[in-house]
C-alpha cells in the first residue's frame, strides 16, 4: 500500500473539531493547549468567529491534526509522501519528524503570532471559482489584491486588505465569476504582505533547523517540490508564509509518486474532494468521514489492488 498524507489548513475548522480534540488530547497537550489557549481551551462552547482568529486556529488546528496522526501512525503504512495546505505543512513536517507535537504547537502559536504583527487592519482572502488565471491576475492588477493560491479547476484565492478585496470581489462579478468566497481567515497569508513573517517565523525554525534526513518526504505547497532534509523542509514551510502557492502542482507531484491511496488529515474534506475530482482513479478520504482511526484503517486494508 502505498499511501500518501494531506495535511488540510484554516477555513473548515468548526466547534465540533475544537470539541473533539478536547476529548482526545492527551493530558500534556491538554496542558499546553490552556497554556496556548487560555481565553477558549476550557470553554464548552466556542463560536465559529472565535476559531477563525488566527491565534486560536493554528495551536488548535495543528494539535487536531497531529493527535489523529499518533493515532494513525502505528495503524497505517509508512506514506510515500506528505503534503500540506499552508498551515498544513507544519503538521506534514511535524509528522515528518522535524520537530515534535509539543514544540510544533509552539511553533503553530509563534507562526499565528508572526503573521498577525504584519496587519494592523482587517485582511484575509477570498476565493474566486470559475475564472482563467489572466483573468484573476487582472483582477489582483486592478485592486491592490495579491495572488494567493492556484488550485485547480479554476479555483484561485487572493488576498489583501478588506476594502482591496471587496473591490477584487466586484470586479470577479463583473467578469462572470461563478462562486465568490470570503474565506474564514483574517490575514492575507502566501503573499508579500507577510514577507516580515517569514523572517520572524525563520527565526523561530532556527533551532530546530539540521541536515538531518526526514522520515518521509514533505511536499512543498509553493511548488510541488520534494524535501528529503529537515532543513530543506523548514526552510520551505517558512518561505510560504508570504509566497504564492501552486496546490495544483503540489497535487501532481503527489500524483506522480503513484500512491494507491491518499488520506486527508483535516479538518475538513476539501482536499480530499479536490482530489478526487482531478484524479478519480487513486481514492481519496478525509478522517472527517470516520468515527475512528480504526475506521481509516479498515478503508485502507479493503481497497481494491490498483492494476
Amino acid at each position: 500500500m502505498r499511501l500518501a498524507i494531506l495535511f488540510s489548513g484554516q477555513g473548515q475548522q468548526s466547534p465540533e473539531h475544537f470539541q473533539a480534540l478536547q476529548a482526545m488530547a492527551s493530558e500534556e497537550t491538554q496542558i499546553q493547549l490552556a497554556r496556548q489557549l487560555p481565553d477558549v481551551w476550557q470553554n464548552t462552547t466556542v463560536h465559529c468567529e472565535t476559531l477563525g482568529q488566527n491565534r486560536i486556529a493554528q495551536p488548535f488546528i495543528f494539535a487536531f491534526q497531529l493527535q489523529w496522526w499518533q493515532a494513525l501512525r502505528p495503524l497505517l503504512p509508512a506514506p510515500v509522501c506528505a503534503a500540506g495546505y499552508s498551515l498544513g505543512e507544519l503538521a506534514a513536517c511535524c509528522a515528518a519528524g522535524a520537530f515534535d507535537m509539543h514544540e510544533g504547537i509552539t511553533l503553530a502559536a509563534q507562526r499565528a503570532a508572526s503573521m498577525d504583527d504584519c496587519i494592523q487592519t482587517q485582511a484575509g482572502l477570498i476565493a474566486i471559482m470559475g475564472l482563467p488565471l489572466k483573468n484573476i491576475q487582472s483582477i489582483t492588477t486592478a485592486s491592490n489584491t495579491h495572488l494567493a493560491i492556484i488550485n485547480p479547476d479554476q479555483h484561485h484565492v487572493i488576498g489583501g486588505l478588506v476594502q482591496d478585496l471587496q473591490h477584487a470581489a466586484q470586479l470577479a462579478h463583473e467578469q462572470g465569476a461563478v462562486r465568490i468566497v470570503r474565506l474564514l481567515v483574517q490575514t492575507p497569508s502566501h503573499t508579500v504582505l507577510l514577507k516580515p513573517a517569514t523572517l520572524v517565523f525563520k527565526r523561530h525554525l532556527a533551532p530546530y533547523r539540521r541536515k538531518a534526513p526526514l522520515a518521509f518526504k514533505v511536499l512543498s505547497a509553493m511548488d510541488g517540490r520534494s524535501a528529503l532534509s529537515v532543513e530543506h523542509a523548514l526552510n520551505a514551510l517558512a518561505e510560504q508564509i508570504s509566497h504564492g502557492m501552486d496546490w495544483g502542482a503540489c497535487l501532481q507531484a503527489i500524483r506522480e509518486r503513484q500512491p494507491d491511496a491518499v488520506l486527508e488529515i483535516g479538518p475538513g474534506r476539501a482536499l480530499a474532494r479536490m482530489w478526487n475530482t482531478i484524479y478519480p482513479d487513486i481514492p481519496a478520504r478525509s478522517i472527517d468521514d470516520f468515527r475512528s482511526p480504526t475506521g481509516v484503517q479498515h478503508w485502507l486494508e479493503h481497497l481494491p489492488a490498483r492494476r
